[in-house]
């Protein structure tokens, strides 16, 4: 089907685009199997993700669902208390290095007391995977012929292998509209295979050695007549169930402590229907989760088209906007990523972490978390422009949602008002540490509250500004406390400031490790913050009186440091010349 511009564009374009073909053009092309699950091709519908890789005996389907959390939320609360913390006493310290260049007395602070449950391993919110289906063959791996294709247009996996006279061939897709993964398996040679599926949490760690969490429970299996599941438990009741079945192909059942096998027993059929589902729930029982399971699959029954429907709404999906660039790499880049954020951010569905919803490791580095410095915000950068705003409702409703636990916890650490994000964090808001890295930053806030500002800007939704308009004001209500009031000269400075993963040692007055004083990342993030929220004040005709007090705070705000040759410095008077590992530095000039 070729997929053309609509009649009214086409009147002011000065060409007509094959669609299709030419996203189809984008498609990722595997000609010998991907070992491991990070070089797989990748599948979506904004909650559940699938990614394969490995073949043609053992095909594997690593699977998530970006709900699936290992939260520890209860030992979080628990885990710091903020008398080990003196936030206050800690700034002023801190701000007395900076401006000395003597970091002793910072040095021998104490550092907060960390209480977890003894011989815990994981302590902190982190991103789990539900596990893997293995689709094993008889196929040795070396087999003389294999092509495997991910296509951005369809969102679908298309498979085929062959090794002397056998020739085996899939075609995989999570459905865009329903929690659905389908694989349609497919032989020349009926009754050619035995074929059998399997489903684990066999999960490579990130890093070696690699001990256990004592405190994380192992994964349960189960079958009945015609369908087999794999379910867990995590500490804080959270549960889950991945549940198989292949219509119309019996299996006969081999369950084993850490796994469970189905293996087809029609030997008969060319083409063979597995579906999948995962359901998530919290304290309800495995036999809930199951019973969802079985009903969301049974309900596919009675849909009609459903692989139709799924191509539908992708077809929509690229009709939204596309580009055509004269560097073919930078342009196979943009379709990667409108396409890998439409299949990890859906409205009502969990906003991703650093790994999307794909993520394969028993330990995920960085917790597979939400960092606040660049990583939540660079998942979201591509949609505005690319008219594809909507896909920034998981984003929104993380932070509208963690919002008051945000306040509440800025105020018992901080003694200030607002709201105070930390760097890190998992999906309730609260943060796995306490360092001052982490807690004294005022940045992040005004960083997250830009998306909504852009998503107000490339909508003109009044109502979405009004819905945002807390967060930005308790964003700023923290920021403006944070520097208090103006110097002797009437200037507003930001101090301490940091820039991240940026540092200056041996320290010197003015800056020592990440921290300095104005750092031109601060002061844009809070320069921007002002500008949209006093625009959202006008616009809403809210806080007159606040609104010239802000317009104060930024006429007067320290200038971006600029050195004597012209250059944009880290601090204000301080400059470094390594290369930088954060983009953080370049915020005065972005976007």
């Amino acid at each position: 089907m070729t997929e053309e511009l609509p009649s009214a564009a086409c009147n002011l374009a000065r060409f007509r685009a094959d669609l299709e073909s030419m996203i189809e053009s984008q498609s990722v092309v595997h000609r010998a199997p991907a070992e491991l699950w990070e070089d797989g091709l990748y599948l979506g519908n904004g909650d559940i993700a699938a990614t394969l890789h490995g073949g043609p005996g053992r095909t594997r389907v690593l699977l998530n669902k970006g709900d699936i959390w290992d939260e520890r939320a209860e030992w979080l609360d628990r885990m710091y208390d903020p008398a080990d913390f003196d936030w206050q006493r800690t700034r002023e310290v801190l701000t007395k290095a900076v401006e000395t260049g003597d970091w002793s007395e910072y040095y021998d602070l104490p550092r907060p007391t960390v209480r977890v449950p003894e011989d815990a391993v994981r302590n902190f919110p982190s991103f789990q995977a539900a596990g893997y289906l293995d689709i094993i063959g008889d196929l040795p791996e070396q087999c003389c012929e294999f092509r495997q294709q991910l296509s951005f247009y369809r969102a679908e996996v298309d498979a085929s292998f062959s090794s002397a006279d056998k020739h085996y061939a899939y075609h995989a897709y999570t459905h865009a509209d329903y929690n659905l993964l389908a694989i349609d398996l497919e032989s020349e040679e009926p009754g050619s295979w035995p074929l059998s599926l399997q489903l684990h949490r066999d999960l490579r760690p990130f890093n070696e050695p690699f001990e256990p969490d004592p405190y994380m429970e192992a994964p349960g299996f189960g079958h009945d007549d015609d369908t087999m599941w794999m379910q867990m438990r995590m500490l804080d009741g959270f549960g889950y169930a991945v549940v198989v079945q292949t219509p119309g192909i019996a299996m006969k059942f081999e369950p084993a402590a850490d796994r469970i096998t189905g293996h087809l027993q029609d030997l008969r059929a060319r083409k063979i229907a597995l579906r999948l589902t995962i359901v998530t729930g919290q304290d309800q029982s495995v036999a809930a989760l199951v019973r969802r399971g079985k009903e969301e699959l049974a309900g596919w029954v009675d849909v009609q088209e459903p692989r139709q429907a799924h191509r539908q709404w992708w077809a929509e999906y690229w009709r939204k906007g596309w580009v055509s660039l004269p560097e073919k790499v930078i342009e196979n880049l943009w379709y990667a990523e409108i396409y890998k954020i439409a299949c990890c951010s859906r409205r009502g569905a969990q906003a991703p972490g650093q790994f999307g919803h794909w993520c394969g490791f028993a330990d995920p580095p960085w917790r597979g978390d939400y960092h606040t410095n660049i990583n939540i915000q660079q998942i979201y950068w591509p949609i505005y422009c690319a008219n594809r705003a909507e896909l920034g409702w998981p984003f929104y409703d993380l932070y509208l949602g963690i919002l008051d636990y945000i306040i509440e916890d800025t105020a018992r650490y901080t003694g200030l008002p607002g709201a105070r994000f930390v760097r890190g964090h998992g999906r309730s808001g609260r943060p796995h540490n306490r360092s001052p890295n982490w807690e004294l930053w005022p940045g992040a806030g005004a960083w997250l509250c830009s998306h909504f500002w852009w998503h107000y800007q490339y909508t003109q939704d009044l109502d979405f500004l009004r819905l945002s308009y807390g967060i930005f004001r308790a964003c700023l209500d923290f920021f403006i406390a944070y520097i208090g009031p103006a110097d002797a000269s009437g200037r507003y400075n930001i101090m301490p400031s940091l820039a991240h993963e940026q540092s200056r040692l041996p320290p010197v007055p003015g800056a020592g490790g990440a921290w300095g004083k104005n750092s031109s990342y601060d002061l844009a993030l809070l320069r921007e913050h002002l500008m949209h929220t006093i625009r959202a004040s006008e616009i809403l005709d809210v806080d007159q009186v606040e609104r010239e007090e802000w317009r104060q705070v930024l006429l007067h705000l320290a200038p971006f440091p600029v050195s004597a040759e012209g250059w944009l410095e880290e601090w204000e008077g301080v400059s470094l010349w390594p290369s930088h590992r954060h983009l953080s530095p370049l915020y005065p000039i972005f976007p």
